[in-house]
């Protein structure tokens, strides 16, 4: 991997241009090589990985894997990056700033972080290996075989190796021991608001290191079952302490601030009708009368009452803006209704005013249930499958601002289906509901059909490039055009179904 061009100005260009969306996600151009960094204190650094840590995962990192797993479509003319991403037109040249953020800007500033603080800042580092043990995670689940161990060493290799993806897995779960045995440490520096994620509280991060850890094994369970039970059951019998309340959740918040707001949000204002919710997802939550469908989506029609929402088709045929919008739960409160609705019931992707500060949402407290109830039903993991179960969809509910007493009908109806079921139903049900429950969470939807097969109805649509795709549902991404063209160590990879280690047949 051929570091290029990053900023001269490490800290305010990340603060004044990390929130500015574009249209190619070049809000953080790569000008200068990482190798040339001009110096900057450790909190800066820190802050710096932080907000780009959460903007990433509210853009690229959330819009290919959100629509790879039918979560979202696009729609717009018929060249309309989203609307050739649903079709699995996914090129070399479209992930390039995604990897480029990744490697240049957040894993380089992390790498500073921890060779900065040394033994003297073990809250920094701390955070800094924890961080760093997250992206790698994401870097590998995203493309598999990476530069990991030649990769960060800054002048020293250019040209780092590709490592097996199914090695770096074990490294990371060490980088999240060591990260939080730091974390452990007294320290006279403490990160304080230079951490924009948890503000240094150091309890949050080892919640946040030890549920990373959980959700790493549960990836590899069906590689690996025996180790992963063996694995997963000694974590949860260590007395560790998880992400199990929402005020715990792994996310970003932003601010109501033009070009300082979620990304989702700014993505929905600069590139208007080309991001619709998707058929497939918007018909399961009807068929069960989901009530986080209100704060998930727009109505359609927009005054319907009872309300009814409508997602885009696999294949939308004429571009269109007849379906529900992404709503509060992505984008943040309103406050200001529509201004106009169309006769068909539609409007504007600026027809309602949001305030842009919902938060983008990386690991949360449903998340952790619903592997607990997974692992409980697969492994005979410690707990109540049942109990986690309920927990996961209370824990969406809350985040989604569902009334309890509409909380409290639908987790019966659930429970009921649930208890009623064999265990491959139990499964299916775990697995659908932390689907929902995942809903603007990067990669995860994603990763949990390519490991799962859940949910059944993820195919490709009748549209789909094929060719490029590999036959059927892309189940990784293409190396970049930059590595492929700078890096001779980068692998050869004929299209996009080819398979993560842990994603076996």
């Amino acid at each position: 991997m051929k570091m290029r061009k990053l900023f001269k100005t490490h800290l305010l260009i990340v603060l004044t241009m990390a929130f500015t969306l574009s249209a190619c996600e070049d809000y953080l151009e790569i000008n200068d090589s990482p190798n040339n960094q001009t110096d900057a204190p450790i909190g800066q650094l820190l802050t710096s990985a932080t907000v780009a840590t959460g903007f990433i995962a509210g853009s690229d990192g959330h819009r290919f894997t959100a629509i790879l797993a039918q979560q979202f479509s696009g729609q717009g003319n018929p060249v309309a990056q989203t609307r050739e991403y649903s079709r699995y037109q996914i090129s070399p040249s479209d992930v390039n700033n995604l990897w480029s953020n990744y490697y240049a800007v957040i894993l380089a500033d992390l790498e500073l972080v921890i060779q900065k603080g040394g033994e003297t800042s073990p809250h920094y580092t701390g955070i800094a290996k924890l961080l760093k043990a997250y992206i790698f995670s994401q870097v590998v689940d995203l493309w598999g075989d990476v530069p990991y161990k030649e990769a960060l060493q800054f002048t020293t290799i250019q040209y780092p190796v590709y490592d097996p993806a199914s090695g770096i897995y074990p490294q990371l779960i060490a980088l999240i021991d060591a990260g939080i045995a730091d974390l452990g440490k007294s320290s006279p520096l403490t990160p304080g608001t230079f951490d924009t994620i948890y503000g240094g509280n150091t309890s949050k991060w080892i919640r946040f290191g030890n549920t990373l850890k959980l959700r790493m094994f549960m990836r590899q369970s069906k590689a690996n079952a025996g180790a992963t039970t063996t694995a997963i059951n000694a974590l949860i019998n260590s007395n560790a302490t998880f992400i199990d309340a929402v005020d715990h959740n792994f996310q970003h918040t932003f601010l109501a601030t033009s070009g300082r707001q979620n990304p989702i949000h700014q993505f929905e204002i600069n590139r208007t009708n080309q991001f619709f919710p998707h058929q497939n997802f918007v018909e399961m939550m009807n068929t069960k009368q989901d009530p986080r469908r209100a704060a998930y989506f727009t109505p359609f029609p927009y005054n319907s009452s009872p309300a009814t929402y409508k997602g885009v088709a696999p294949d939308p045929g004429a571009e269109a803006v007849n379906y529900s919008r992404m709503h509060t739960y992505l984008r943040g409160p309103v406050s200001a209704g529509p201004t106009t609705v169309d006769r068909d019931g539609s409007i504007s992707a600026t027809a309602i005013t949001y305030a842009g500060t919902a938060p983008t949402r990386m690991l949360t407290a449903s998340e952790y249930f619903f592997i607990r109830a997974e692992a409980s039903v697969r492994f005979n993991s410690p707990g109540n499958a049942a109990s986690f179960f309920e927990q996961g969809i209370r824990a969406s509910m809350t985040m989604a601002g569902v009334a309890a007493a509409d909380a409290n009908a639908y987790v019966t109806t659930r429970l009921g289906e649930f208890n009623a079921a064999d265990n491959t139903g139990k499964l299916r049900q775990i697995l659908e509901e932390k689907y929902i429950a995942n809903y603007g969470v990067p990669l995860e939807a994603w990763s949990d059909w390519r490991r799962t097969g859940i949910p059944a109805y993820i195919t490709p649509p009748p549209n789909a490039a094929l060719n490029i795709s590999g036959g059927g549902v892309p189940r990784i991404l293409p190396y970049p055009l930059g590595e492929v063209s700078s890096n001779p160590n980068t692998p050869a990879r004929a299209n996009l179904s080819s398979r993560v280690f842990w994603d076996t047949p």
